[in-house]
């Protein structure tokens, strides 16, 4: 499995170590993107890879690429987040 299609994990136990150089800020850096939905969150190290919950797991996927986490069916729906108020407690 590509380190781009592992599923992501919490920083506790995270399969790759905070080394502090600039390849580890690039790949933990995400930026967000208006949509007319809402927004979504695409990395800065690979232009076509966006944060996507498929399948109960976190990915950074790619439309239409050859990995399962890539498919198109639902990948726009998947990767937009929408902001709102916090829940109440």
């Amino acid at each position: 499995m590509s380190r781009s299609a592992r599923p992501l994990t919490s920083s506790r136990s995270s399969p790759w170590p905070n080394l502090g150089n600039s390849l580890f800020r690039a790949d933990a850096t995400f930026c967000p993107e208006n949509t007319a939905d809402g927004f979504r969150l695409r990395s800065i190290n690979l232009p076509d890879g966006y944060l996507r919950h498929y399948q109960a797991a976190g990915y950074v996927a790619a439309p239409g690429g050859a990995r399962a986490s890539d498919a198109q069916n639902s990948f726009d729906a998947d990767v937009t987040l929408r902001a709102g108020p916090p829940l109440g407690i």
